[in-house]
């Protein structure tokens, strides 16, 4: 799936991923034989034992090293790649557990992510189901994405894996109502197909795949095939809803097309434009913005209410780091009413639609009313506390209209 960042920076907010020896020769003494000659045996000649020529001590020096044994060279990162996708493959090669599947979708997901290799997810999905063809498809197309920035250096990719854990939930632990949403939204499920709730438990503040959407909630609709063989049909998580409104198949892309792209969003584009501030205006620090998201991230401020992850939490969120990037250094439980207005606004109740909405938000902060923005030019340009709205390049449509849908903020 395509994004197109629209990059928007708030208000003096610079707006706002043994070595053994070699092996010793024996010299044996001649097996004892008796050659009958006449009356009398003949003993066999004795062998002398074969010696080198003395050397004077003065001549010796220190004794030789005994030969090394050539050492195997280590594996190459091809190598050590398909010996763990042969790994997963062979525990999930069919599998009648459910669980084994889910366990074999996340760990080949986590290492196509890291390796920056595609793999081959069909062998857990449901190809026959159309939102299973493009995630497969979207997540190989991010994975060359990552790749194409590892090799040029346009920004830091990481490469180490990330330990995860997998933990199975009942229905009656989903905190959402996703579950009244796919019965209206989706086919009827069929005879023995299966909902499976999980959360995907990892580290504080580190950097996983999107598609394992850590410490939220994941919902999988499940159905053995003829042979008895799991497979996945639908993935929910947070952020996931939007796949399901493709009508278009997602098509391999070329690295040529997306170096293209890529040359395009991180090309600098010089100083941005200065802003005027007005006379009396707060301004915008972003390492205080920063501060209260490093305190916020996995954990909700129980000042603000929180959108739940059905929704989407991603504005309330940044619009939360935004107010205290504004703030002055105020304890965190304050809630700095006297930076909101009539339009942008919220308590532990909820907030306005600027507040809480993607789009509104967008509209609200270019505004100019409340706040003055600088937009810079390219990724190459981001700063600290900057603000990153995206959108999804549906392939269907060839408008240039926002619908944004998604806020993050640069850390």
């Amino acid at each position: 799936m395509r994004t197109k960042p629209a990059l928007l920076l708030v208000a003096l907010i610079l707006l706002a991923s043994c070595s053994a020896g070699g092996p010793e020769q024996v010299f044996a003494p001649a097996p004892e034989t008796s050659l009958p000659l006449g009356d009398e045996d003949i003993p066999p000649p004795v062998l002398p034992a074969p010696s080198r020529p003395e050397q004077a001590p003065s001549e010796l020096g220190e004794a030789p090293e005994p030969p090394q044994k050539s050492e195997e060279p280590p594996p190459t990162p091809e190598e050590i790649f398909e010996e763990r996708l042969a790994n997963v493959y062979w525990q999930i090669e069919g599998t009648t557990d459910p669980e084994q599947v889910i366990t074999g979708y996340l760990a080949l997901q986590n290492l196509s992510y890291y390796s920056l290799r595609e793999v081959d997810l069909r062998v857990v999905l449901d190809m026959n189901e159309f939102p299973s063809y493009n995630e497969e498809r979207w997540f190989n197309n991010l994975v060359q994405r990552r790749r194409l920035l590892a090799q040029t250096g346009y920004c830091y990719v990481n490469t180490e894996p990330l330990d995860y854990r997998l933990k199975i939930i009942s229905e009656e632990e989903l905190a959402d109502e996703r579950m009244d949403y796919w019965r209206g939204q989706t086919r009827e499920a069929l005879p023995g197909e299966v909902y499976i709730h999980f959360v995907v438990e990892g580290e504080p503040g580190e950097g996983y795949s999107p598609l394992l959407a850590v410490n939220a909630q994941h919902t999988v609709r499940m159905a053995p095939n003829e042979d008895g063989v799991w497979k996945i049909n639908m993935h929910y998580f947070p952020g996931a809803a939007r796949k399901y409104i493709f009508t278009d198949a997602l098509g391999y892309r070329d690295d040529g097309e997306v170096l293209a792209e890529l040359e395009a969003e991180f090309a600098f584009a010089g100083e941005s434009n200065p802003m005027r501030i007005p006379n009396g205006a707060a301004t915008y620090d972003p390492y205080l913005a920063a501060d209260y998201a490093l305190a916020f991230t996995e954990g909700r401020n129980e000042a603000f209410y929180r959108v739940d992850d059905w929704s989407g939490n991603c504005q309330n969120f940044v619009s939360q780091c935004i107010l205290y990037g504004f703030g002055g250094g105020e304890p965190f439980d304050e809630p700095l009413t006297r930076y909101m207005d009539g339009e942008w606004f919220s308590g532990g109740g909820g907030g306005s639609f600027a507040w809480e909405n993607v789009d509104y938000f967008w509209e609200y902060a270019v505004s100019g009313q409340y706040l003055v923005c600088g937009e810079p030019g390219g990724a190459a340009d981001l700063r600290l506390g900057d603000i990153i709205q995206t959108r999804t390049a549906y392939t269907h449509r060839d408008d240039d209209s926002e619908n944004y849908n998604h806020t993050l903020l640069v850390m």
